[in-house]
């Protein structure tokens, strides 16, 4: 049973930094906005783009808008961190592969920072981490455990000890380049990207406070990228005044973390980011389908610009901006309370029950969009049917017989 009044006791400490993160990035969008435009660090829409560009089709928006959001984001964190708060406790390898995600960002938004080099920085963010000890030591899906701590073999160079566990490294690596990736390509329509990270980020700051084991300094991480996402995404909502871009590889990053540290539940960690993850898998099936040529080099699939996504689907349904915002916000919110709820079970079985079934509402809300879009078109046709047709008499007409008639 969920207690409404211990979880809002255990928050309690942390909404000074939910605050915090809040009100910083409230004032510093405007001015972070005008410095972008300044150095033109901008998203242009399809109209102002070239025909050579390949994502002309994907830019649903109208105005130029102005990126580097993640300079925003990442504020609240080194405000709090010079100020020599209880963040300095974190493994050293997470903060440094933020400011890594950061850096990238920033350099993506300025000069479309290709593919193969996002990768190789994502990558390096991740070993970091890795470096650092925080590592998957032991995964329980579906009442399976298994530990990985026997496997480890410690090296040292110089006053660096590096405690390696395979293969448990090499899946952290894997699963934090993949969140980064998964979250990044939600990020097509105005406030999806920032709604969803929020509902991702508060339930996994949720599952911490329940469990208990989670370091203060990872909980007031939690609160800070919560507070800085919640005062950004005003300016994010259709029509967005800014864009998240490259902050997505933060945003990504911090998520991946976080979701890794909060509980040993594979199945949980998983279903508390279900719908990036499904509609990445998604994507991934259909690009496969679409070029064949992936096969050979499958890396490529990063820099493939389609409107398969789910946003995009929703869109192309005759759904608007808006409705898809909800749709999806709704989606992901049934994915965090299942993760929520079955946090506190012994056995997350029935967790995976419920991911599947979360599963097959985004079916069948597709499904429906696909009826109503059939209802529209439908009835465009007969309404076109309807119109008297004019029949026109022409006189004289160079090519023609006379009393010829031209029906419109």
């Amino acid at each position: 049973m969920i207690d409404i009044g211990t979880i809002f006791q255990n928050l309690a400490p942390y909404l000074p930094y939910i605050g915090l993160g809040f009100v910083v990035a409230v004032l510093a969008t405007p001015m972070v906005a005008r410095l972008a435009l300044k150095v033109w660090a901008v998203d242009l829409p399809a109209h102002l783009r070239g025909r050579q560009d390949t994502t002309s089709d994907r830019r649903i928006h109208e105005n130029i808008v102005p990126k580097f959001t993640g300079m925003i984001l990442f504020l609240p964190i080194a405000l709090v961190l010079l100020s020599g708060g209880q963040l300095s406790s974190l493994p050293w390898g997470i903060l440094a592969g933020a400011f890594v995600m950061v850096l990238a960002g920033l350099i993506d938004d300025k000069f479309d920072l290709p593919a193969k080099y996002q990768l190789l920085l994502q990558l390096l963010a991740a070993v970091l981490v890795v470096v650092s000890g925080v590592t998957i030591t032991f995964v329980q899906v579906a009442g399976v455990s298994m530990d990985f701590a026997s496997w480890s073999h410690v090296f040292q160079i110089g006053n660096l000890v590096y405690n390696m566990i395979l293969p448990a490294d090499i899946i952290t690596v894997l699963w934090i380049v993949a969140v980064i990736n998964f979250v990044g390509w939600v990020d097509g329509v105005d406030g999806v990207h920032g709604s969803l990270t929020l509902v991702a980020a508060f339930t996994i700051l949720l599952i911490m406070m329940r469990s208990g084991a989670a370091m203060p300094a990872l909980l007031i991480l939690a609160a800070l990228f919560i507070g800085g996402n919640l005062g950004f995404l005003p300016y994010n909502l259709s029509p967005a005044k800014m864009f998240y871009s490259g902050a997505t590889m933060f945003t990504g990053f911090v998520l991946a973390v976080l979701a890794l540290m909060s509980t040993s539940k594979l199945a949980i960690t998983i279903i508390v980011l279900g719908l990036p993850v499904f509609d990445a898998l998604l994507v991934v099936f259909l690009r496969f389908r679409e070029h064949p040529d992936l096969l050979r080099s499958p890396l490529k699939i990063l820099s493939i610009s389609d409107k398969n996504h789910l946003h995009f689907r929703l869109l192309d349904l005759g759904y608007s901006k808006k409705m898809v915002v909800l749709l999806e916000l709704i989606i992901m919110g049934m994915f965090c309370l299942i993760a929520f709820y079955f946090s506190g079970f012994e056995n997350d079985s029935l967790a995976l029950l419920a991911g599947v079934v979360a599963i097959g509402v985004i079916f069948e809300i597709i499904a429906i969009g696909r009826r109503r879009a059939a209802k529209i078109a439908e009835r465009k046709r007969a309404e076109e049917a309807a119109k008297p047709k004019i029949e026109v008499q022409a006189a004289v007409v160079p090519g023609t017989k006379p009393g010829e008639k031209f029906t419109y």
